[in-house]
């Protein structure tokens, strides 16, 4: 591992070269904390195992394990783009994190795997039976982790459903031009645990609903996380969602939710006789006032029991409202515990922007090749849901490393953070005759401490 000397000078110092290292380098060292992790919850390669391998055994260089691990490092420490592999495929510490061989073999002759080699992954979990079993891997990793990293407890999960638009810059098969937000897009329909973990994502065409194909995309994550649980979860979601074939169809499964629900004439009647502020002079800070009410729409086969929230609100002369809808009961559920547990569903927006804004998920699949005019669109469909699924994936990943490390310090983190205090931090690596040493800051290796043994006691169920 020689050092060549570029001849890069500056001119505010004369006495500074720049000097290149190769193989020596790296600024990505976080990257084996996030194989420590991912080990530890085990998923990635119990869904590896599970995979449809199309390729010819005698042709294959890289595993499975290994190309899905590298796509969500690669995720995870903000390299969204496949043709990022090319510029990282002599990166030191990237291939000893995500390689299935021990020692120091990974720092051999071998690379990370090409940008090509990363098309071909998404085109292989993109066959339909893959694609089930990446999705169920979803569910596995999140429900492994849980809320500390040592497995969902078993006690009653809380489901948040939201969908959310994901902009293309072309026509991709599925993107349709939609009028609520203004751009040609996707229109996935996700799904959140209370831990902040990601257990379902389902790609839809831009133009859907928002509430298109919950009950199907629901059944087995609720399935699923009863099972883990033994308790049926609970859910909760936007005025997009409620409608009284859901309704009905929650009911019969046992599943308790809360709903806001789009005011309208109806509604707007009932909460009229309660707009209006108690007698006095108006305090400074903002008030709140809920009511606990009966209401059955046309479309209901029932009357069921809604909550109307009052709100007094700074410098505003009218006052607001909106309704939520249960089925849980008042003795379990008083007015005022519905109105706070539904404002946690606050979290999952947050976790969506923070998605969107630090992992900025791309579906940018076209059709391929000089036979593209015939062949199906829905191959493009399969390639970009399995690319959303590897981002959420990717974020759970992250979001792991981030319990983690809030358990080490004791201190909230957002992801950009955590990436820069953590994850993409640089590290020299000297490689002797029998092992590699990472040579780090003294205080990221202080931190990193900490980090292993908030990891291993007690460890990811």
């Amino acid at each position: 591992m020689s050092e060549e000397t570029t001849g890069v000078r500056f001119g505010f110092n004369g006495s500074v070269r720049v000097a290149a290292r190769g193989e020596q380098l790296s600024g990505n060292a976080g990257a084996m904390l996030l194989r420590e992790v991912d080990d530890a919850i085990g998923v990635t390669k119990r869904i590896s195992a599970r995979l449809l391998d199309p390729r010819d055994p005698m042709l294959v260089q890289y595993s499975m394990a290994e190309l899905l691990r590298t796509r969500l490092q690669m995720i995870a420490l903000g390299f969204r783009d496949q043709g990022d592999a090319d510029l990282l495929r002599r990166d030191p510490v990237l291939r000893l994190a995500v390689s299935e061989s021990a020692g120091l073999s990974p720092l051999g002759d071998s690379t990370l795997a090409s940008q090509p080699t990363m098309s071909r992954l998404i085109d292989t979990l993109a066959i339909p039976s893959n694609l089930h079993e990446i999705n169920a891997g979803l569910l596995e990793g999140a429900i492994r982790c849980g809320g500390q990293g040592r497995g969902l407890a078993k006690e009653r999960a809380i489901i948040d459903v939201d969908s959310f638009p994901i902009e293309v810059h072309g026509h991709q098969a599925g993107s349709e031009w939609n009028g609520h937000y203004g751009i040609r897009c996707y229109h996935p329909l996700i799904a959140m645990l209370h831990t902040g973990h990601w257990i379902g994502a389902e790609l839809r065409p831009g133009n859907v609903h928002t509430a298109s194909g919950l009950l199907a995309f629901l059944a087995p994550l609720l399935e699923g996380v009863e099972a883990a649980t033994g308790h049926k979860p609970r859910l909760r979601g936007d005025a997009g969602f409620p409608s009284g074939d859901t309704l009905n169809a929650l009911e019969e499964r046992g599943i308790e939710f809360v709903f806001r629900i789009k005011n309208n004439a109806a509604l707007d009647a009932i909460a009229q006789p309660l707009m209006h502020r108690p007698a006095g002079r108006r305090p400074k800070a903002p008030r709140e006032w809920v009511h606990d009410l009966e209401y059955q729409a046309k479309s209901w086969e029932k009357p069921r029991r809604i909550v109307v929230v009052v709100q007094e609100r700074a410098d505003e002369l009218f006052l607001h409202h909106f309704v939520l809808i249960t089925n849980a009961s008042k003795a379990a559920w008083t007015a005022e515990q519905l109105v706070a547990d539904y404002r946690k569903r606050g979290t999952m927006e947050g976790r969506i922007a923070e998605l969107q804004s630090v992992l900025s998920p791309a579906l940018s699949c076209t059709q391929r090749g000089d036979d593209r005019d015939q062949r199906d669109p829905s191959d493009v469909q399969f390639r970009n849901a399995a690319t959303l699924v590897l981002f959420a994936m990717a974020y759970n990943l992250a979001h792991s490393a981030r319990l983690v490390f809030v358990r080490a310090t004791k201190n909230p983190c957002a992801l950009d953070q955590l990436r820069k205090k953590l994850l993409a931090v640089p590290a020299l690596v000297v490689v002797s005759a029998r092992r590699a040493t990472l040579a780090v800051n003294q205080r990221v290796a202080e931190l990193w401490a900490r980090f292993f043994d908030a990891l291993k006691v007690p460890e990811v169920a």
